[in-house]
């Protein structure tokens, strides 16, 4: 048990990109360093009673997507599962974040479950108001008590 949470961390999932010469010039600040190459995006999925919720950070772009994609179709596989997203510690997301998003929801209510999602930063409430994707989430404002 996980005394900070109240829940139990079953997923940590850090993914590190190769650095270029382009990536030293414009890649975002990032989150630490895994060895010395830096971590630009990670999952964490924690179980809290009969609801999981997962945390992303960094950027959701297309390498995120690219090696999150197995996590989150795992984290939603189980008949009628409960997730929120929570989506504070993005720091950038483009139309393959948002894809990732979408495929998630679309295999949650596939298997007659929810998925909540916790924008927590007005950019990417902006983002997805603007595409017409925020209408087919359910979009917290905060985290309910008993999850957080």
């Amino acid at each position: 048990m996980n005394a900070t949470h109240g829940g139990r961390w079953y997923g940590d999932l850090p993914w590190r990109r190769a650095q270029s010469t382009r990536d030293t010039h414009t890649a975002p600040q990032s989150l630490g360093t895994i060895g010395s190459q830096p971590e630009l995006f990670r999952m964490r999925v924690r179980a809290m009673d009969d609801v999981s919720v997962a945390e992303l950070h960094g950027e959701l772009d297309l390498l995120a997507h690219a090696r999150l994609t197995p996590q989150m179709d795992m984290l939603t596989r189980p008949e009628r599962p409960a997730i929120v997203m929570d989506l504070g510690g993005v720091t950038f997301m483009d139309a393959s974040g948002l894809r990732l998003l979408l495929r998630a929801q679309d295999r949650v209510r596939e298997r007659d479950g929810t998925l909540d999602i916790l924008p927590d930063t007005r950019w990417v409430a902006m983002i997805m108001r603007m595409t017409g994707t925020g209408t087919g989430f359910r979009l917290l404002e905060r985290l309910p008590p008993r999850l957080t």
